[in-house]
């Protein structure tokens, strides 16, 4: 979800979007600038205006239309990070799986939250050796955890997560 200057909210999907990452300016100061395009769609984002430097250079950098929605320097990073992997889940560890909760629409954060806690079982099944003890899946989810405290979408995905390990936790 993001929110645009006049205060307006809007989604966008990310699955099948082409992107493009440019350094661009407001007001003579630097901000990081992505372009996402699907079909028809097309969306600016920026990091925070307030949060780039000024520098001569920047005069020389293109302006960014005034529509452009201004995220969080973590939603961008996070963004770009998701963009960039193609939303591939394979190898990322539960820290990472809970920052993509944050910026997801609820129904897939439920399905990142599950990813969350198969990610956990299996780093508690590669300490636990043969014999698989899993008394302790709450604690590598601790990431998605504090995630969950800020975000509604980390929440969801912190409950689902919870329901898959159920079955599985004896305790």
């Amino acid at each position: 979800m993001l929110w645009w200057p006049d205060m307006r909210r809007s989604r966008f999907v990310l699955d099948a979007t082409d992107f493009s990452f440019a350094d661009a300016t407001v007001n003579r100061r630097f901000v990081s600038q992505m372009t996402l395009r699907r079909g028809e769609q097309a969306l600016e984002i920026i990091t925070p205006p307030e949060k780039g430097s000024i520098a001569p250079r920047a005069a020389a950098l293109p302006v960014v239309a005034e529509s452009a929605a201004v995220v969080s320097c973590e939603v961008w990073a996070t963004v770009r990070d998701w963009l960039e992997c193609s939303g591939r889940l394979c190898g990322r560890t539960v820290a990472e799986i809970a920052r993509f909760a944050r910026i997801a629409s609820p129904v897939f954060a439920i399905a990142l939250g599950e990813a969350a806690a198969r990610r956990a079982c299996e780093m508690v099944w590669e300490q636990g050796g043969p014999m698989r003890h899993t008394s302790h899946l709450r604690y590598p989810l601790m990431p998605l955890e504090d995630a969950a405290a800020r975000s509604s979408q980390a929440a969801d995905a912190f409950i689902a997560a919870l329901a898959y390990i159920a079955d599985l936790d004896p305790y």
